[in-house]
């Protein structure tokens, strides 16, 4: 008999280089679509940018939530925005071992030198123990 391997779906999600973020307007409440970088940190999806005036950063920290679709559908998520340096310099370290090329190019590049970063959950995922800010 074969032994059945249970499908592990962060596992997979973590070799993908991208993911399709539809994140909605402050105002108007209108999806919006963007290919971002990402890592996994813990079991968690985590997302962030350099230029804290992008327009997909200021909607998923108004709203408190993004749909990401790493090529099978799109899901929602809760957005936590992450306030502790700590979390922040290991979202930092995660993305500089993920993409290390061109994490340190942009970095070079960056106008604003001010990091952002989000942890996600999913709608029924237990609350982690980490400090975080959720804006909605």
């Amino acid at each position: 008999m074969g032994s059945s391997k249970k499908r592990d779906p962060i596992a997979e999600i973590a070799g993908h280089k991208t993911v399709d973020v539809t994140h909605y307007g402050r105002k108007s409440g209108k999806p919006y679509q963007v290919k971002i970088w990402f890592v996994v940190i813990d079991g968690a999806v985590w997302i962030g940018s350099l230029n804290p005036r992008a327009s997909w950063v200021r909607n998923v920290k108004a709203s408190g939530r993004a749909d990401l679709d790493f090529g099978d559908g799109a899901q929602e998520y809760r957005c936590f925005w992450i306030v502790n340096n700590r979390e922040l310099k290991r979202f930092t370290d995660s993305v500089l071992s993920k993409y290390p090329i061109m994490a340190r190019i942009i970095r070079l590049l960056a106008r604003s030198g001010k990091q952002i970063a989000f942890r996600l959950e999913t709608p029924d995922a237990p609350a982690a123990g980490i400090q975080r800010r959720r804006l909605a």
